[in-house]
């Protein structure tokens, strides 16, 4: 083989290995980072002092701009999605009077601005 052929093949041998370790490293990163901009469960959030705080908040916050009296009972589903802050999507169950009703509730939270906002709280059809 010449030197130029070897020098070819050197290069071309390069090039393949840069590729696939360019993938390799795009895999990775795509494996272990967050969903941006996705919606995800929230884990353990039956146990999570933020979701329940959250909830109560919306509870609170969906009975003072409308003048009801919702009682929480508890949260039966929480997702996140990462925005500019983090927008929290909580199926709750809430006491009205002697009945048990599902509402959604959105919640967007901004924390390094000490920012929170109920941006909705709908029933949610049975």
């Amino acid at each position: 083989m010449t030197p130029e052929k070897m020098a070819i093949t050197r290069g071309k041998s390069r090039i393949m290995w840069g590729a696939i370790f360019i993938l390799l490293l795009a895999c990775l990163c795509t494996a272990y980072s967050r969903n941006v901009g996705g919606l995800e469960d929230v884990p353990n959030f039956q146990q999570n002092k933020e979701i329940q705080s959250l909830a109560k908040y919306a509870v609170k916050e969906y009975n003072k701009q409308h003048n009801v009296a919702l009682t929480f009972s508890k949260v039966v589903k929480a997702q996140q999605q990462v925005v500019a802050g983090t927008r929290y999507y909580l199926t709750l169950a809430v006491m009205d009077g002697a009945q048990s009703r599902l509402y959604m509730a959105v919640i967007y939270v901004r924390p390094w601005q000490n920012f929170k906002q109920l941006q909705e709280f709908t029933p949610v059809k049975e």
